[in-house]
């Protein structure tokens, strides 16, 4: 069974659980939380406006949202657990955390995030793919931990105080990015191969730990160019903190070296992230 949710003015609803598949449009105002459970799926058609007042869209089934917008004061953002979840051309402001990926491998592409602590967590062996999402003022705009290995390709990430941070044996893709603009482009925090190989759990990991995180291929920013270019891609950049900064962290009363990133070969010129590119 199907339940349409159909507003053409905000509305105002308590904590919801949505236990069968639901379609929303229109304009919709929640106080508190919603709730998909599993085997649910939430569809959400273009041009719909969901706002909230407090509160997280917490999915435990499937999300299916295409041009739509969430916003809200003092919301909790998007929770993505376990099921078939896709986001495209969405609008994503205002959140604690835009989107929040839990053990989750779903697709996050051509979206715009605006103005939340962190646009995109990942955590807990996820694997989304964030392809051609535009991720401007906020705290953080993507940060993988615990063993998230996502793919980031295509995306802006620009105007932020971190644009990437990656920790905790998380050992993503990250190429043919826009990372200029942001105080800090990439950060490793307590990210180290040597603490995998030797404490991480088995399943889900990369084929070969290196002690590097790929994030070749990427535009930096006109300035960070020059100093690549002036070291010939051997120096330290102040742009990226790694292992090149921090040799060594400390677990539980044990010693780590921290990973380092792999950052050449660099563009040498601004990617052109038009409509489209994040299909």
């Amino acid at each position: 069974m199907l339940l349409l949710l159909t507003f053409l003015f905000p509305v105002s609803a308590q904590a919801l659980s949505l236990a069968t598949d639901t379609h929303w449009q229109g304009s919709l105002r929640f106080d508190a939380g919603v709730r998909v459970e599993k085997g649910a799926t939430l569809s959400v058609a273009p041009g719909t406006r969901v706002e909230f007042a407090g509160g997280a869209l917490e999915v435990f089934g499937s999300l299916h949202a295409r041009g739509a917008r969430f916003e809200g004061e003092d919301w909790q953002g998007i929770v993505l657990r376990d099921g078939e979840s896709r986001m495209e051309d969405c609008a994503v402001l205002g959140a604690r955390t835009g989107v929040l990926v839990l053990g989750a491998d779903p697709g996050i592409i051509g979206n715009q995030f605006t103005g939340n602590e962190i646009a995109i967590k990942a955590q807990g062996a996820a694997r989304p793919i964030l392809v051609g999402n535009q991720i401007s003022g906020g705290g953080t705009g993507v940060l993988l931990s615990r063993r998230s290995d996502a793919r980031l390709r295509h995306n802006r990430i620009t105007g932020n105080r971190i644009g990437v941070q990656v920790e905790h044996s998380s050992y993503p893709v990250i190429r043919d990015n826009d990372l200029s603009g942001n105080a800090m482009a990439l950060v490793l925090s307590r990210q180290s191969s040597a603490w995998e190989k030797t404490r991480g759990a088995g399943g889900r990991r990369p084929v070969a730990l290196t002690g590097a995180v790929d994030a070749k291929n990427n535009w930096w920013g006109a300035a960070a160019t020059e100093e690549l270019e002036r070291t010939a891609g051997r120096g330290n950049p102040s742009f990226i903190h790694d292992g090149r900064d921090e040799p060594f962290f400390t677990d539980e009363g044990k010693t780590y070296p921290l990973d380092i990133v792999e950052f050449a070969p660099w563009r040498a010129a601004p990617l052109t992230l038009g409509s489209g590119q994040g299909r």
